[in-house]
Parts: structure tokens; C-alpha cells; sequence
């Protein structure tokens, strides 16, 4: 996050020293106005108010405080990613079937693969087939793992879990992912590193603020999204809630 503080402090005074020089080649007709500048140090701003190093920003007449916080608080509902096609059970104990399914989930661009919590029927082996051959595509992003009865238990990012379990000398292997899988091994699971948990979900209703905190705060790039009755429905992403922050924050500033 603090990259993208520093690229973007980079991005503004490259923007604010661009247009000076084009003031200065055009003679001077070209208007540099207030907007403009606020408009380049968006990004910035919005870090630093995200993060809490600031809580105010005043330009002008305007302030960018109040702007901000109407667009914070509008609602992650349209911001929502849904996964589609989530495959229940798909890497099973007999590891043909589970081979012969991994060109289905290619050609459907499969986003992710769902595991349930104390199946019985996971496989070491055809967890790692799934993974190899999955984690080529740059489509495939995540691990929904789910108790029997649907409830949200956790996420993961699939390319960090591939590389985790397939790590030469590393701690975690397939076969024992299976195990913890398959005997509901929560306490385990739960402390795999880069997993986000169920206490760490968001609803619906969270406004882009919170949400944008809660990453932050947890260090992490998105969030799952439960409904009412706890139940996976989609992930928000950091950088689509940016941009849409930064899309209604200049919406507001030219008005």
C-alpha cells in the first residue's frame, strides 16, 4: 500500500510539472486551474485519508473532506465481484475422475475451487493435480474453503496456496492439506499463511471506507463477502474499490 502511496505522489508531481511546461511552451494560455490539481493528487489523497495520516484536506473553497466522505460511504454492493461456476467437491479421492474434470474448469475459466470442510474424500495427489494445472491461467485466483452446510470458513489466494504447498523444504504439502480438509481441521487451516477468515468477511452493506480499512488492516488485497446467513457470494477488490472511489470523488469535484 505505501508503493502505491509513493507512485502515486510520483504520478502527481509528474502530472503538475507536465502542465507547467506546457503553460510555459504555450505562452502562457494554457490555464492550469485548481480542478486539474485535484484531480492529480486524488490518489494520494485518498491514501492518506484511507490509512488515517490525515483527516481533513482543504483546497480552496472546497473540502475534499467532505467530498471524500460522501463517496466512502456509499455501499460495496455494486463493487461485488461474483465467482461463478464454483465447483462443489471437486478434487476427489479417485484422482482419473479428478483429472479428467481439470479441462472442463480450463475451458469454463474457472475463478475457483471450493473445498467443504470434513468431505473425507480429498486426495494429496489430485489437490496437486488441480493446482499445476489450474495455476498456469492467470484466471484462476482463489480457494473458497466451506463447511459442510455451506457456511463461509475461509479464502485463500490460489496462486499464493500452489506456491506454498510446492515449495521445496516448506512445511505444507498436498497430502497434508487433505488431511486438515478432510478431518475439519479448522485450527490448522485457519493459521495457513494468507488465509482470510470468516470474522474478517464483509456484507453487502459495508460502505467503501470500512471496507478499504479492513484491508488495510489485515494487509491483504480483498474480502470475501458473505450474506445474511454466512454464506460465500463474492470478494471485493482493492483496487476496483479505488478506482471507484476516485471515479465518484471527481464526479463531485465537477459538479
Amino acid at each position: 500500500m505505501y508503493i502505491t502511496a509513493v507512485v502515486s505522489l510520483i504520478v502527481f508531481v509528474g502530472l503538475v510539472i507536465f502542465l507547467v511546461i506546457i503553460r510555459l511552451r504555450t505562452g502562457n494560455r494554457i490555464e492550469i486551474k485548481n480542478t486539474d490539481i485535484l484531480l492529480a493528487i486524488i490518489p494520494v489523497v485518498l491514501f492518506l485519508l484511507i490509512t488515517g495520516k490525515i483527516t481533513k484536506f482543504e483546497f480552496g473553497m472546497l473540502k475534499f473532506e467532505t467530498v471524500f466522505k460522501e463517496a466512502a460511504s456509499k455501499k460495496i454492493e455494486s463493487e461485488i465481484i461474483t465467482l461463478q461456476d464454483l465447483p462443489i467437491r471437486s478434487v476427489e479421492s479417485d484422482i482419473k475422475l479428478g483429472i479428467n474434470k481439470i479441462p472442463e474448469l480450463i475451458e469454463k475459466k474457472t475463478e475457483a475451487l471450493e473445498f467443504r470442510l470434513g468431505y473425507g474424500r480429498y486426495y494429496g495427489p489430485a489437490i496437486r493435480d488441480y493446482l499445476n494445472s489450474l495455476a498456469a491461467y492467470p484466471f484462476f485466483n482463489y480457494i473458497i474453503i466451506n463447511k459442510m452446510n455451506g457456511e463461509f470458513f475461509a479464502i485463500m489466494n490460489a496462486q499464493h496456496l500452489f506456491t506454498l504447498i510446492n515449495t521445496d523444504n516448506s512445511p505444507y504439502n498436498p497430502s497434508d492439506l487433505a488431511n486438515w480438509l478432510n478431518n475439519s481441521d479448522e485450527e490448522i487451516i485457519s493459521k495457513l499463511p494468507g488465509t482470510i477468515l470468516l470474522l474478517n468477511a464483509i456484507d453487502a452493506n459495508t460502505d467503501k471506507n470500512d471496507a478499504l480499512k479492513q484491508m488495510e488492516q489485515i494487509d491483504v488485497d480483498f474480502l470475501p463477502v458473505v450474506d445474511d446467513e454466512k454464506r460465500f457470494v463474492g470478494i471485493v477488490d482493492r483496487s476496483r474499490l479505488l478506482s471507484s472511489l476516485i471515479v465518484d470523488v471527481s464526479n463531485r469535484l465537477n459538479d
